[in-house]
Order: structure tokens, then sequence, then C-alpha cells
């Protein structure tokens, strides 16, 4: 007789399978089924896995930068910037620095990369230029507008400094004005009479404005020396305001030695009854002394008489 023990342990032993049918499956068919159904879940698996390595290819490629067309777009943007207005040599600078600072064109564009790189020292240093230019320039200019009341020293004095800009900022875009500035000057001072020839000029004046004052043409003997001081020959006398003070000073000498003259013959005419010719005198005499300080002597002695 077996013990219940042990009876208990062999009654344990494994059972079929069975079918969802409800039907008992043996052993070999229980493992197939298994099998099958592991194998399809792997299958979707797979399947899945695929699907999703094929859409990362997918989106890589779609945002992957293309070679051709960046190195296309550099050298587009690289000839924009050979064309770009000279005159503008700091925006050409800005521009070059925007370029080499792109992401993605040291990698794709190498050599136009390089290219650049090379050439930028160079535009660099063209724009420190012109704003050194743009800060220093526009002063000169303002000295040069004034041009038509500089004298031959002073002409000189201008003409070194457009020398001394054009030699330091030639290759700025201030380099034409400049060099027409520069050559304006040089044009003025050459047609410049000498020293000596300015002298004779200057003689032949003072004949002529004390010939005008002798025959009492006081108004006409200043205008003479007002002309004489817009003439290029004015210029080239270093003491010429000294020496025009003197001949107007010598003028209204004479005036005033020609209105007391006629202001004496006038009280004759007045002391002899004769107030009309008198005052003739005095208006024919006031004729010739235009704004001198002896006219508002006759003026007053006029206004006495009438």
């Amino acid at each position: 007789m077996i013990p219940r023990i042990r009876r208990s342990i062999l009654d344990r032993s494994p059972r079929p399978a069975s079918s969802p049918r409800g039907k008992t499956l043996d052993g070999k068919e229980a493992i197939v089924r298994r099998t099958r159904d592991s194998g399809g879940a792997s299958l979707w698996i797979i399947s899945l896995l695929i699907a999703g390595t094929i859409g990362t290819l997918i989106v890589v490629r779609a945002v992957q930068p293309d070679p051709e067309e960046i190195r296309a777009k550099f050298a587009a943007e690289l000839s924009a910037l050979e064309h770009h207005p000279q005159d503008d040599p700091i925006g050409r600078d800005h521009l070059a620095e925007e370029l080499l600072a792109t992401p993605g064109y040291p990698e794709f564009a190498p050599a136009l990369y390089r290219h650049l790189e090379r050439q930028h020292p160079r535009i660099h240093e063209l724009a420190i230029l012109e704003a050194e230019a743009r800060a220093e320039v526009p002063l000169f200019r303002a000295h040069f507008g004034k041009i038509a009341e500089c004298k031959p020293q002073e002409l000189m004095g201008l003409r070194d400094t457009a020398n001394a800009l054009l030699l330091r900022y030639s290759a700025s875009s201030f380099g034409p004005e400049l060099t027409r500035i520069r050559d304006e000057l040089s044009a003025r001072l050459e047609a410049l009479p000498s020293p000596g020839v300015a002298e004779r000029e200057w003689v032949q004046v003072t004949v002529e404005v004390r010939r005008r004052a002798n025959e009492r043409d006081f108004d006409g003997a200043l205008a003479l020396l007002s002309e004489f001081e817009k003439k290029p020959a004015a210029t080239a006398l270093s003491d010429l305001p000294a020496k025009c003070a003197e001949q107007r000073d010598m003028v209204n000498r004479l005036a005033q030695n020609a209105a007391r003259a006629a202001i004496k013959q006038a009280k004759e005419f007045v002391g002899a009854g004769s107030t009309r010719e008198a005052v003739a005198l005095i208006e024919k005499t006031l004729g010739t002394m235009g704004t001198l300080p002896a006219a508002t002597m006759l003026r007053d002695y006029r206004a006495q008489i009438r």
C-alpha cells in the first residue's frame, strides 16, 4: 500500500493543455501553438522598427543641408559683395563679417570661405580708413568753402592740407573729392601774380587814385581802391589793408579841404546876396563826396543857408 503523502505528489503531474474550444491538446501541439503566437508578435515588432527607421531616415534626409545649394548661395552672396558700392566700405565690411559668421559655409564651401577670409583684412582696413576720413575731411571741406576770402598764404596752407589728406585717404570714398579740391587750390595759386607784378599794379592804382582825388572825384577814387582789393593781384600783397587805409585817409583829407573851400566860396556868394549860387556850389561839391565824412559838413551848411 502506497502512503497518502506519496500519492498526493504523484497526483500533481501536468495535465494536458486544453484547446480554446475545450478540447485537450497534447504537448507537441501546445508547443507549436505557443511558437506560432510568439512569432506573430515578433513580426509586428520588427515591422514597426523598420517603419520607424525608414521614417527617421526620411526626416533626416529632409533636414540635412544640401552642400550644392549652400555653395551656390554662398557664391551668389560673394558676387553681391564684390559689386557692393565702392563708396560704402563700412557697409561692405559688415556684409563680409556676416558671411564669415554664417553657419555651414566653412563646412560645405571651404574654398569660397577661405577666399573671403583672405580678402576680409583689406576690406576691414578700408572700412576703418573710411570712418577716420568721415571724421576729418568734412572739417577741411568747411574751410575750403571760404576759398574766395583766402589770401595767398592761406591758399598754400589749404593746398598742403589737401595733399596730406589725399595721401592718407585716397583709397576712401573722399579720394576723388580731395583730388578735385587740391587741383582747384593749385590752379588758384598758379593764377596769382608774382609779388613784383602786384607791386607794379599797386603803384599804378595809387597814381590814379591821387589823380581822381585832385580832380575832386573823391567817390571815384574810393571806388578804384575797392575794385583793386577784389583783384587776384591784391592777394599777393601782404600789407594790402594798411596800404589801402593809407590811400583812403589821403582821399578823406583832400575831400575835407575841398569841402572847406566850397563852404568858404559859398559864404562869399551869400554875402553878395547870391544864396542860390551858394546852394548850387554846395550841391555840386556834394556830388563828388559820396559817403565821405566831408559830405556831412556840406549838408549841414546847406541847411543853414536855405
